[in-house]
């Protein structure tokens, strides 16, 4: 798996539309370690938009210090999707 680039896609299914906000691609490791991108979004109409994301399955210079970091082993990855909307965020934390 080590040196593998793996494309990520997902839908967005929006029928009020957005505002803006972030997409979050989280990725439960093997080894643990948190593996997670956020994107700026920016408000959208209602309907279908895609989201790809190539994830570079090669372990940072910084793991040969002795530093901890994704080692990238073989196995199952599981990868969740979000959307976070900022204004909706905002109304919730109020509440």
């Amino acid at each position: 798996m080590t040196g593998t680039t793996f494309q990520v896609m997902a839908t967005i299914v929006s029928k009020n539309g957005t505002g803006t906000g972030e997409n979050i691609i989280s990725i439960d490791t093997v080894d643990q370690m948190p593996v997670y991108e956020l994107r700026l979004m920016y408000p959208q109409k209602p309907g279908n938009y895609s989201v790809n994301v190539e994830v570079n399955a090669t372990p940072p210079p910084g793991c040969q210090t002795g530093m901890p970091c994704e080692q990238w082993l073989p196995g199952n990855y599981s990868v969740e999707f979000g959307t976070l909307d900022y204004f909706a965020y905002i109304l919730l934390l109020r509440m």
